[in-house]
């Protein structure tokens, strides 16, 4: 039997954009996903939708359901903070600028 997790919200978000070909010529492509928060951390649907409408249906029935099976969802590793990356780039760049290059 299956565990389930009790969710927050669920949050449709797009990936980032890519050039696909269609009849007219090439185009850009967004991909989006469903994500939700629980306890026991963030995951994310395994399907990427090709329209934000297809993504909100799932997580309106996530959001109805109030749950769900960790065995079918993925959980995403924590990083590190937009901040974090920020001080790290910036560390790096004034490494470059005092002539240390790796």
């Amino acid at each position: 039997m299956a565990r389930f997790l009790t969710t927050t919200f669920p949050a449709v978000f797009g990936g980032p954009a890519y050039m696909a070909q269609g009849e007219e010529g090439p185009y850009a492509r967004f991909d989006f996903f469903v994500g939700v928060d629980t306890a026991q951390g963030r995951w994310v649907h395994p399907v990427a939708f090709d329209s934000a409408y297809r993504a909100e249906k799932l997580a309106a029935r996530v959001a109805d359901a109030g749950t769900i099976d960790p065995d079918i969802w993925d959980l995403l590793e924590d990083g590190p903070s937009l901040e974090e990356r920020w001080a790290e780039e910036a560390h790096r760049e004034a490494l470059e600028r005092a002539g240390f290059h790796a």
